[in-house]
């Protein structure tokens, strides 16, 4: 009998009016990628300059993200789930 192993994924959520876009990532790293990508290619939707955000470290653009709810005026929301599959 073969031991069940876990494997945990992470799970970035983008939550907007016309429901909600999920990826499902290996790492916590890669989540974070996908909704700096997502960030990227709406900003522009909410009246921010796309170069402001081009000049930003990783870490500013992964602090736009947590908070990109505020910048929606709470209509909008982006997220990381870590979840654990198993056998």
């Amino acid at each position: 009998m073969t031991e069940e192993q876990e494997v945990t994924v992470c799970i970035a959520v983008y939550e907007h009016k016309h429901g909600d876009d999920m990826s499902v990532h290996r790492t916590i790293e890669g989540a974070e990628a996908e909704l700096r990508e997502i960030a990227r290619e709406n900003l522009d939707n909410w009246g921010e300059d796309p170069d402001k955000y081009a000049n930003m470290s990783v870490e500013e653009q992964d602090e736009l993200c947590r908070n990109w709810h505020d910048m929606t005026g709470m209509s909008e929301f982006m997220k990381i789930e870590v979840r654990t599959l198993h056998d």
